[in-house]
C-alpha cells in the first residue's frame, strides 16, 4: 500500500473535527464545540416543535456541522482565501458585505473564525444586520491557543473583547468555556515544548486526554479556559 495514502487515511481518522480521537490535541475543544451546537439544536427543536430555522454558517470551511442543521435551511459561506473553500459554499471577499437581505437568518453559527479576520467588528455589524430580531449568534473563539495561521491568525479573545466587538449590536446572554483548565494547561505545555519525536507527543496527548481531562463539554466560563463559547441575541 502506498505510504502517503496510508498516512492520509490515518490522519483523517485521528484529526476529524467533529469526532476526533483522543490522539487529537484539540480533542476536548472540538468535542465541546460539537456538543455546544448539538445541544442548542436539540433544545430548540424540543421547545419549538421542530420548527425549521434559517441558519448561516459563517466561515463554514468544509461544513463539519452541517449535519446538525440538516432539517433546517442551511447556508454556508466563507472568505475567499480560506484553505477549505469549495463549491458548496458562498465565497466572499474580505470586507465584502454579506450578500443576504437584512433580518434574513434565525441563527448565525461562527466557530473558530473571528481570530482569522482582520476586521471582526465589520462582521459583527453584518451579523447584526442579517440576524432577525430576538434571534441568536452561536460563537466560539480561542482565548489561550497556539498561533495557527489558516491562512492568517490575528487575535485571541477574552469575554471583554467579544463584548467590545459586538457592543450595541447584540446582547451576550451566556458565556461558557471548554472542558476545564487542564485543557489550557495541556495546550500551553504543547506550545512551549519541543516535540521532535511524534510518538512522545502522541503518548503525552493520549495520557492527558484519557486520564487528566474528564468528560469533554463546555462549562461555566473561567479565566483559564482555552476557548470561549458565546450565545448572543439581537
Amino acid at each position: 500500500m502506498n505510504i502517503k495514502f496510508l498516512k492520509k487515511i490515518l490522519s483523517r481518522l485521528i484529526w476529524t473535527r467533529t469526532y476526533p480521537t483522543v490522539l487529537h490535541p484539540s480533542y476536548f475543544t472540538f468535542v465541546a464545540i460539537r456538543k455546544f451546537l448539538e445541544d442548542f439544536s436539540y433544545d430548540y427543536k424540543k421547545s419549538q416543535w421542530n420548527k425549521k430555522m434559517t441558519v448561516l454558517d459563517f466561515g463554514c470551511g468544509d461544513q463539519p456541522y452541517r449535519y446538525i442543521f440538516q432539517q433546517d435551511e442551511y447556508i454556508g459561506c466563507d472568505i475567499g482565501n480560506s484553505p477549505e473553500k469549495n463549491n458548496n459554499m458562498q465565497i466572499l471577499l474580505e470586507w465584502q458585505d454579506l450578500p443576504y437581505e437584512s433580518e434574513s437568518f434565525d441563527i448565525i453559527v461562527c466557530t473558530e473564525v473571528l481570530e482569522h479576520l482582520k476586521d471582526p467588528e465589520f462582521y459583527s455589524r453584518e451579523f447584526s444586520r442579517v440576524l432577525k430580531k430576538w434571534w441568536m449568534i452561536l460563537l466560539t473563539v480561542p482565548q489561550i491557543w497556539d498561533y495557527h495561521p489558516y491562512p492568517q491568525h490575528f487575535f485571541l479573545y477574552t469575554p471583554d473583547g467579544i463584548r467590545l466587538f459586538f457592543q450595541n449590536k447584540v446582547k451576550t446572554i451566556e458565556m461558557l468555556g471548554d472542558s476545564s483548565p487542564f485543557q489550557t494547561w495541556m495546550m500551553i505545555a504543547m506550545m512551549y515544548s519541543d516535540w521532535k519525536i511524534p510518538l512522545i507527543k502522541w503518548f503525552y496527548i493520549l495520557f492527558t486526554n484519557l486520564f487528566i481531562l474528564p468528560f469533554p463539554k463546555y462549562r461555566k466560563y473561567n479565566h483559564a479556559t482555552s476557548h470561549i463559547f458565546a450565545k448572543m441575541i439581537k
